[in-house]
């Protein structure tokens, strides 16, 4: 479900986009004042900006904006393609007379901004009902810390907004009405008074607004609330961590080379860990020399500088359905265009891979795949896929970025060959540690083409020099002699133990083996290894709005709709089984069939 005002929207195609301000570029009147003079009929995206950052636009049809409600924390994502209309086209007068007649004049309409909604997600953002100890003045700042809003004082003289001229501030008039909860004159001097003078001291760049806050680290808050049970973090198990081994070669590192242990180091990475990685990629019918590979600040890092190197503004990337939350964070400041290739419960369709390839100047730069375990899904591309994904990528010229963060976590059998080992020239492969020792220790690595490697290693070094080497030295020292492969059975052993626990709990509460029940119950996946399993909530229900809800019953889901670059699905959800007990587990997935059996009640 969304709003009926976003569903107008959709019916009618048009979302107007009114630029406010004066011949000098000041804002001029306040969103709350544009909502206020609008009925219930219209979604308006009131754009607080100088006309410069509106005719920005102009250069990319293709927008994606932010519809939200700083006073209530909530809204949507809209995506679609946009037509600016300028003055003098005789097109404004004719799209500005109703908007002008409904505010009665009340503020100039210097540009119209024409959007065909092609795709409306809803936003996950903080709330009182994730966070109940939140006061009124932390929601005011959250607001404008998340997205640039300072929320106005309806008693206030001066009604113009706190922002910065020349950033995009953003927020809907679907709830047109006034706030459920007032904001006290002095929490609003407070939150804008200090955050909008700090935040005008600064111009910031435009990628900066197509950075925006994980969905997921805002979820683990809820955490936080005594009692909840989370599924939604994407955290290994603490008790997988080998504090013995890990202080053991703590004291080892600093004691026969302490010093060169804290030094500054090679931007590629400590010798013996990278020797460490070439060998026991062989495994995985790899054969790569030390010097492919470049230890990272966790795989995340590897997935920056792949940004950082191969992404162009416009430029056309792949990426699975769903795919990595991380990944899409890491891509998007870059302006790329992300294109979703059709995926099932075997992998990526190679089908569709090679017809959103591209060709020419619209040729992909790279694929991003995770084959084994897949976050979000906990799916694992079968050998026939793997075979004919490398098979199209090699034909086509796609590159392939391959993330395999928990390839290590197989339950029963390892998962097939790597798409590197049948396409190396073709593949930058990325690994971390995060999930086999421990992801404190911030460590990963990625292993490319000896003609990319270069400029790899120059964007880890204006990153951040090099990977810390004291921790480098030490996950060395604890790989020695065989460790990883005595220490790895034990997670997965207990990784298995607790994915079962939650697949029989969830048959026990829904009375069926995941894919029974149609659209009228909850259905999920079976994963063969990894942290998570995918699930679908039963028609008519949406996990965003269901997750409220869930915390009231104590228990902690991630909505699905974060990891799609486009055309989410609202009744996906993913549970996370590697942090609960088994007794967590069985408490946890009824108090979320109790939440999905009470909202199909309502509903």
């Amino acid at each position: 479900m969304i709003d009926a005002s976003v569903r107008l929207t959709l019916d009618t195609s048009v979302l107007c986009w009114l630029a406010t301000c004066n011949a000098q570029g000041q804002p001029n009147v306040s969103p709350k004042e544009v909502f206020a003079a609008l009925d219930d009929q219209h979604l308006v995206i009131a754009h607080i900006a100088s006309p410069r950052s509106v005719r920005n636009l102009s250069n990319n049809p293709r927008v994606c904006v932010s519809a939200v409600d700083v006073f209530r924390q909530k809204g949507h994502k809209l995506v679609g393609t946009a037509r600016l209309i300028w003055p003098g086209d005789a097109a404004l007068a004719a799209v500005a007379a109703p908007l002008t007649r409904q505010t009665q004049g009340r503020f100039p309409i210097h540009a119209v901004m024409l959007v065909r909604i092609e795709h409306v997600e809803p936003i996950v953002a903080p709330s009182y009902r994730l966070f109940p100890d939140t006061t009124e003045a932390m929601q005011m700042a959250s607001a404008w810390h998340t997205y640039g809003v300072a929320p106005i004082d309806p008693t206030a003289t001066d009604p113009t907004p706190r922002t910065d001229p020349g950033t995009i501030t953003a927020c809907t008039a679907g709830l047109p009405h006034a706030p459920a909860h007032p904001i006290p004159p002095d929490h609003h001097k407070q939150a804008t008074s200090q955050q909008g003078a700090h935040m005008n001291q600064w111009k910031l760049a435009q990628r900066a607004a197509k950075m925006n806050p994980s969905v997921i680290r805002e979820i683990l808050k809820v955490t936080e609330k005594p009692g909840i049970i989370s599924f939604a973090g994407g955290l290994p198990s603490p008790q997988t961590f080998p504090i013995e081994a890990m202080a053991e070669a703590t004291q080892k590192v600093l004691s026969q080379d302490g010093r060169a242990a804290l030094q500054y180091a090679a931007s590629e990475g400590y010798g013996p860990l990278r020797e460490w990685v070439a060998h026991d990629l062989k495994k995985q019918g790899m054969d790569i020399s030390p010097d492919q590979v470049l230890i990272t600040t966790g795989s995340q890092q590897g997935l920056d500088l792949v940004a950082k190197i191969l992404i162009d503004a416009g430029s056309r990337i792949l990426v699975e359905t769903p795919t990595y939350l991380g990944a899409l964070q890491a891509y998007t400041p870059m302006e790329p265009t992300v294109v979703s290739v059709a995926s099932d419960d075997e992998g990526v369709d190679a089908a569709d891979l090679r017809a959103k390839a591209g060709t020419g100047a619209d040729a992909g730069r790279f694929v991003y795949l995770l084959p084994n375990f897949q976050n979000p899904t906990g799916r694992t591309m079968t050998e026939a896929r793997r075979a004919a994904v490398a098979a199209v990528a090699a034909d086509v010229g796609l590159p392939v970025i391959e993330d395999n963060p928990y390839g290590d976590l197989w339950f029963d059998a390892p998962p097939p060959a790597s798409l590197a080992s049948r396409n190396p020239d073709g593949t930058v492969y990325l690994g971390s540690f995060s999930k086999i020792l421990a992801p404190g220790l911030r460590l990963g690595y990625m292993v490319a083409p000896k003609t990319l490697y270069p400029k790899l290693l120059q964007a880890k070094q204006a990153a951040d020099l090099h990977t810390p080497s004291f921790n480098q030295r030490i996950v060395a020292e604890v790989l020695k002699d065989g460790f990883i492969d005595r220490h790895v059975p034990t997670i997965r052993a207990l990784y298995k133990s607790q994915c079962e626990a939650m697949l029989a709990a969830l048959e026990r509460e829904f009375g069926h083996t995941g894919h029974g029940g149609g659209d009228a119950s909850l259905q999920w996946n079976r994963p063969v290894g990894g942290m998570f399993l995918w699930t679908r909530l039963p028609a008519g229900l949406d996990a965003v709005k269901l997750l409220p809800q869930a915390v009231d019953h104590n228990v902690a889901f991630v909505p699905g709709s974060a990891f799609y670059a486009d055309n989410a699905d609202p009744r996906s959800m993913r549970l996370s089984f590697v942090t609960a007990t088994v007794d967590q587990i069985n408490t946890g997935i009824a108090a979320l069939a109790a939440t999905i059996r009470d909202a199909q009640n309502r509903a």
